[in-house]
């Protein structure tokens, strides 16, 4: 830790390496509070509400795929995420809930179990929508520790996260988009699943 001649204390400069460490555990903590999401036991009557609620956010979709739909959607899930310290907490959030709709829908397929859900991280559209949420919710991770710790609480470094958080939001709403595109093809090519399923809750 470098100390100006003011007493000032500097962050260290975040090498590639490390900026890659907080992204994996970004990666990590919403894969971790999915799963936790997706093999919370739900009744019959949680899962009715939950996916009648979904159904309705997803009503123009049904009618209508649309992929700047799926990736404004996305999106808006994904920008708050890069709130200092809030931004962790919503994409716990985000990620706990979106686990707890699998865990509604593994409610009515037969011999689908919540966990299963996962595998969707290893699709195309999971592997971007992970990487983008994660990377928002690392960022919020860093500069929240810089408004949270005093000793790092100064001008110098709070300016110097702006730059990071304008390219990473770029970053982030890009992979959405090509996201949106990607699952609004495959959703035309092969079906959607979760979109039948939800057909009878319209």
């Amino acid at each position: 830790m470098d100390t100006s001649l003011t007493g000032v204390k500097k962050m260290h400069s975040l090498t590639t390496k490390k900026r890659i460490g907080h992204f994996g555990i970004g990666c990590a903590m919403f894969l971790a509070v999915f799963f936790a999401g997706s093999v919370t036991p739900l009744t019959m009557e949680e899962s009715t509400l939950l996916l009648t609620a979904m159904a309705e956010q997803t009503k123009e979709l049904a009618e209508n795929i649309d992929p700047l739909f799926i990736a404004v959607h996305n999106i808006t899930i994904a920008l708050p995420m890069f709130i200092p310290a809030f931004g962790v907490v919503w994409g716990d959030f985000a990620g706990y809930q979106t686990g707890l709709l699998i865990s509604a829908m593994a409610n009515e397929i037969d011999g689908f179990e919540g966990w299963m859900g996962l595998s969707l991280f290893i699709t195309p559209v999971g592997i971007l929508e992970l990487t983008a949420y994660a990377l928002a919710m690392s960022r919020s991770w860093l500069f929240g520790r810089i408004l949270i710790l005093k000793k790092y609480r100064t001008k110098e470094n709070i300016k110097a996260m702006i730059k990071p958080i304008i390219i990473e939001s770029g970053i982030v709403i890009a992979l959405l988009i090509i996201g949106g595109y990607v699952e609004a093809w495959m959703i035309t090519e092969f079906g959607s699943e979760s979109l039948s399923l939800l057909d009878k809750y319209r």
